[in-house]
């Protein structure tokens, strides 16, 4: 596996933060992944986007990190946003039920636009807006 953090955005009401991991992701790289994960959760990361576009396959303890990671970003208020996720990954993902667990762009209905609040984390659209997220406005 090949883990890249990019240089994080801080501002006084956020921290974003991005890794692109590529390769195969296996248990041998879960410590590496955990111990990333940990310090950005401790930085304060609000929203951390994960680019999946290299990956050719993550084994199922990764997973675990990358699921127990979100749920405690959520907890905080904030996400973790798949980026370029493979379809095969995703449906590794749906099997478990996982796929709630993040944001994956790549993977929303056609219909259904990812709104800015949703993308860094503060909070959910009501329902309204999600209906009429793709609807143009006049």
């Amino acid at each position: 596996m090949s883990l890249a953090l990019a240089p994080p955005l801080v501002t006084r009401e956020i921290h974003v933060a991005e890794i692109t991991l590529s390769g195969v992701v296996s248990l041998s790289d879960s410590g590496a992944l955990h111990r990333t994960l940990k310090q950005l959760l401790q930085q304060g990361c609000r929203a951390l986007v994960v680019d999946l576009l290299k990956v050719v396959d993550i084994d199922q303890s990764c997973w675990s990190r990358l699921v127990s990671a979100a749920r405690q970003m959520r907890r905080k208020g904030g996400h973790i946003i798949l980026r370029h996720c493979p379809e095969r990954l995703f449906h590794q993902l749906q099997a478990c039920n996982w796929d709630r667990c993040f944001l994956a762009p790549d993977h929303r209905p056609e219909d259904r636009a990812l709104l800015p609040d949703e993308l860094l984390g503060w909070g959910s659209p009501a329902p309204e807006e999600v209906v009429n997220a793709g609807q143009r406005r006049e």
